[in-house]
């Protein structure tokens, strides 16, 4: 994979949201360690992925279609989190404040432009 590739799409991500991205990570499943991202949070990272295996395993559990695209978390102090599934291999998390970005942009705009360039960086 090439890391320079994610790097430029984690700049794009920094440019489209400006000041309201507070941090994002690209990792991968298997360990949840991050490939590239902006003001890291590896903590944060590992346990994003470990919460898709498990809202998964909770999700099965109770009869329900499994995750899709992402997760949305909204939080104190009107912070947005997400959890996106790129694919079976790799899993992309931002940190936005919610105050500085219309959510109609964030998911309407950035998730899927950024989705699609991270699958095709990764599908290489």
């Amino acid at each position: 994979m090439d890391i320079k590739k994610l790097n430029a799409i984690v700049e794009k991500v920094k440019k489209d949201l400006g000041d309201a991205l507070i941090a994002t990570d690209i990792w991968t499943t298997a360990d949840g360690q991050s490939l590239a991202g902006f003001n890291p949070q590896p903590k944060a990272t590992a346990l994003m992925n470990q919460m898709v295996k498990r809202t998964n395993e909770a999700l099965k559990e109770a009869k329900f279609p499994l995750l899709n695209r992402y997760f949305i978390h909204h939080l104190e102090g009107n912070h947005i989190a997400t959890t996106t599934i790129i694919d079976d291999n790799h899993g992309w998390g931002i940190l936005i404040d919610a105050n500085k970005v219309q959510l109609g942009i964030f998911l309407n705009v950035v998730v899927p432009e950024t989705m699609d360039a991270f699958k095709a960086v990764v599908a290489e």
